[in-house]
């Protein structure tokens, strides 16, 4: 423990070198030349540079793990759907933060965001972790920012607050690769020489017994303020929505399959979930919204848990998930 404490307080000494400069000078400079710290920072920084430098009539993707999971690889969606897509979901990513990153995507694009229940009712991603920031990744803190009336919270967060996530961070990130990985993946990691990845899940399917377990854990940490959560996810995507259209961007809203024990469990949070989806909808008529019905039935072994597919989840639903974004580019043009 002691080790830890002494790696992650000289990480995060260095770290305090960078932050003035990183939230100046990030949408200008090459990704490539900055360190990054994790396979999940990494995709962030790539993700980012993606956006920047991509082409007019593009496809971009929000969402989480959920969506980064879901959707085939970039270079087999941009060759099937012969135009540029780019998956920019990342690990715990809630929708301020796409929010932010949909900011920095030009005109003449689609967006679309990858909606999960669970997502929009999780506690990670209530009011002070998406506001204050205060959750892992601690990458919130470098994505490129603009100062305008949607992100006014930037401008309130203190110091010590920027600072937390990020000690945070490399606590959990030194434990995980200590356990994970040699010493030398730990090197190799930090200076950033392995390639940012979707993680495709290829160890064998979480039991059902114990992903049982984790929902109750789940609904035990997550039941008080559920609904007060899911209004304000809901708020942030209409941002995203308003925002998309002020750039001219078309906005579609992707439900992801619910796996049968999500079907199951979140029975009793259905019509909250619907009815202000629906709201949305009714409000912003223009929204694309696939529905998950519009899948095949979803089956269980085809989840590495709750959530998350495997690489024959996603050969399932592979046919479904080309069909869907090729009608979508097909009534945006």
């Amino acid at each position: 423990m002691i080790r830890i404490f002494i790696f992650t307080s000289i990480f995060f000494i260095l770290e305090l070198n960078f932050i003035t400069n990183y939230l100046n000078i990030l949408s200008q400079k090459n990704m490539w030349q900055i360190n990054f710290k994790d396979d999940s920072q990494r995709r962030v920084f790539k993700v980012i540079q993606n956006i920047l430098n991509a082409e007019y009539n593009s496809v971009f993707v929000f969402g989480g793990s959920a969506s980064r999971e879901f959707f085939l690889s970039d270079k087999y969606m941009t060759y099937t759907l012969g135009i540029n897509f780019y998956n920019c979901a990342v690990s715990s990513q809630t929708p301020y933060e796409s929010l932010k990153l949909q900011s920095i995507i030009q005109s003449n694009n689609i967006i679309i965001y990858g909606l999960h229940i669970k997502s929009l009712y999780d506690s990670s991603f209530d009011k002070q972790q998406i506001i204050d920031g205060y959750y892992f990744g601690g990458q919130y803190y470098k994505y490129p920012i603009i100062y305008d009336n949607l992100f006014k919270y930037d401008n309130n967060i203190s110091f010590l607050n920027k600072l937390s996530p990020i000690l945070n961070t490399y606590i959990y990130l030194w434990k995980e690769y200590k356990k994970e990985h040699r010493y030398i993946d730990m090197y190799n990691s930090i200076l950033n020489i392995k390639l940012p990845k979707q993680y495709y899940y290829v160890k064998p399917a979480v039991s059902y017994n114990t992903l049982n377990s984790k929902l109750d854990k789940y609904f035990a940490k997550s039941q008080k303020g559920m609904k007060d959560r899911l209004l304000l996810n809901f708020s942030l995507i209409e941002k995203m929505i308003i925002q998309a259209n002020k750039n001219e961007n078309k906005f579609v809203l992707y439900e992801l399959p619910f796996s049968p024990i999500i079907q199951e469990r979140f029975k009793p949070y259905f019509k909250e979930y619907y009815k202000h989806l629906n709201i949305l909808l009714k409000k912003y008529p223009d929204v694309i919204f696939i529905s998950n019905k519009d899948f095949p039935f979803a089956k269980q072994k085809y989840f590495y848990d709750t959530i998350h597919l495997l690489p024959s989840g996603r050969e399932y639903y592979k046919n479904s998930i080309i069909q869907n974004v090729k009608k979508v580019i097909s009534d945006v043009k």
